[in-house]
């Protein structure tokens, strides 16, 4: 048992005559005054929970000390409140994220439930501290829950003060957990400023020691937050946090079955860091499976500077890749680093692996324009990121053989309008162009003009584009769905990069038959 003057009683008697076992939990909560006080730090962004079940726990009630006005009013030149959650009401944020800022009309979202994580940024000139009202400690009973929707993140914090509880725990209260992905928030400091940076601490699916430990503990420690990723393609999922101290788990304690997945992957860690700021990890590997490649998300982020895995046939940045196929003998990617700040920044990264690379595997980057690879191992990459930017490098990781052939296809292929077919044609006409895996191409936009110069049709392709041969169907009619007449016409292909930049323009004349 244990005694907390925050957290109140937590008492479980166990009574056994050597053969038969019964446990009474005698646990009880405590009244509070003025809950889970903590200071808040002059603009800098906090993690806000609370560890009691409030008498009134709306954000007007809960941070009514924030407030200089008589009724409560948010100001968002005094403070900001905000939460990640799916909202339509959602702003434009760096990460590209969920973030909902507070007003009245969401003012359900807001509601201070124990463990719901809010994030608050004030704007007065010194620390200021504040407490979250009146209210009854969370029950050392009952575990909390929190839905988590496929593909969707969950912000918890531990509902209990001065408390841990093993990730191992947490899996095994939650029915379907195969798919889960854990983060966690930390404070960074940077010279005078701090920010929160996110690291994976536990995967179902990334191969490498450091987050495949389920004795790892989450603690209710001030400031200290967590993300939680459902992976799942189907299932919605009830989180369950048991009331279950670290101190107490099998899992810690070493006694917890060992995991029945063979050692059967590896992978390898991307870290980034600016002069301002450290980038949150991402992982790279291999595990045996029987599709292409699982794509996990970029975790939430407040910093300007951010890097992760493009995906080009999705159109979008991930934060993690794990290929389930190694027939070739290895595997591609590109990593992306975006600049949304006013400022220029220069980016480093290095790629490191763990004990569990098998020999003869090893990790390359190619560098624009040289063309030649870099072992990032033996040292730093860099990275110039100008203000609003993006740039992106070529990963490739395999044996020897697969390094090779790889090298020898990038240095001969170059973006190409590789033909029309059939033609002359009168019905579909196949668009076949290539981009290579070096090519850092962001948008390919298709013109069809007639002898007069006028444009007929036009698509642009920005995402489903994959490295390599691409081919898109034109149906042989006008961009307002005309019948196009027989007759000759012209075929321009213009390339774009990730920025914007003309990387080239490609023709070819195409000719309509009855």
């Amino acid at each position: 048992g244990s005694i907390s003057e925050k957290g109140g009683v937590r008492i479980r008697f166990v009574v056994s005559d050597g053969v038969h076992i019964d446990t009474l939990d005698l646990s009880r909560s405590i009244r509070r005054l003025n809950s889970d006080k903590v200071t808040v730090p002059s603009m800098r962004w906090t993690p806000l929970w609370s560890t009691a079940e409030l008498d009134s726990n709306g954000a007007a009630q809960v941070l009514d000390e924030l407030s200089q006005e008589e009724p409560w009013i948010y100001d968002n030149t005094a403070f900001r409140l905000f939460r990640f959650v799916d909202h339509d009401d959602n702003i434009d944020h760096p990460s590209g994220k969920d973030w909902l800022e507070y007003s009245p009309d969401n003012d359900d979202y807001f509601r201070f439930v124990p463990g719901r994580v809010f994030w608050l940024k004030a704007r007065s000139v010194s620390s200021t501290l504040i407490g979250l009202g009146a209210g009854k400690s969370f029950s050392y009973r009952k575990s909390a829950e929190f839905r988590l929707p496929s593909h969707e993140w969950a912000h918890i914090a531990l509902p209990w003060s001065n408390y841990s509880v093993c990730i191992g725990d947490i899996l095994d209260a939650t029915p379907n957990h195969d798919l889960l992905e854990f983060y966690v928030w930390r404070p960074v400091q940077s010279g005078d400023e701090e920010y929160y940076l996110t690291e994976l601490i536990y995967s179902s699916t990334v191969e490498d020691p450091g987050v495949q430990n389920k004795a790892y503990a989450l603690t209710s420690k001030v400031r200290t937050a967590y993300s939680v990723f459902n992976n799942n393609d189907q299932k919605d999922l009830t989180i369950s946090i048991p009331p279950t101290p670290s101190t107490m788990s099998h899992h810690a304690t070493g006694l917890a079955r060992k995991s029945s997945r063979a050692a059967d992957g590896w992978s390898y860690k991307v870290v980034a860091e600016t002069e301002d700021y450290r980038l949150s990890p991402i992982y790279c590997g291999y595990r045996k499976g029987d599709k292409d490649a699982t794509m996990l998300p970029s975790s939430p982020s407040f910093a300007p500077v951010t890097a992760g895995i493009y995906d080009r046939k999705r159109g979008n940045v991930f934060g993690h890749i794990v290929t389930h196929s190694m027939e070739n003998g290895g595997f591609s990617f590109k990593l992306s680093f975006a600049n949304s700040s006013q400022s220029k920044q220069r980016l480093r990264f290095s790629l490191k692996d763990n004990a569990e690379i098998p020999e003869g595997i090893q990790a390359q980057v190619l560098q624009p324009g040289s063309h030649k690879w870099e072992v990032p191992d033996e040292g730093w990459i860099s990275v110039d990121l100008d203000p609003g930017s993006l740039q992106q490098r070529t990963v490739a990781i395999g044996n020897e053989s697969y390094l090779s052939l790889l090298q020898d296809e990038l240095l001969s292929a170059r973006v190409a309008l590789l033909g029309c077919y059939p033609n002359p044609s009168h019905r579909i006409v196949n668009l076949r162009f290539r981009i290579p895996l070096n090519a850092q191409v962001g948008t390919v936009r298709f013109f069809l003009y007639n002898m007069q110069g006028q444009v007929l049709w036009q698509k642009a392709l920005s995402s489903g584009l994959a490295h390599g041969v691409n081919n898109i169907a034109w149906d042989g009619r006008s961009s307002s769905g005309k019948v196009i007449s027989p007759g000759a016409y012209i075929l321009r292909m213009n390339v774009y990069g990730i920025n914007g930049d003309h990387l080239g323009e490609f023709k070819r004349s195409i000719v309509r038959v009855r």
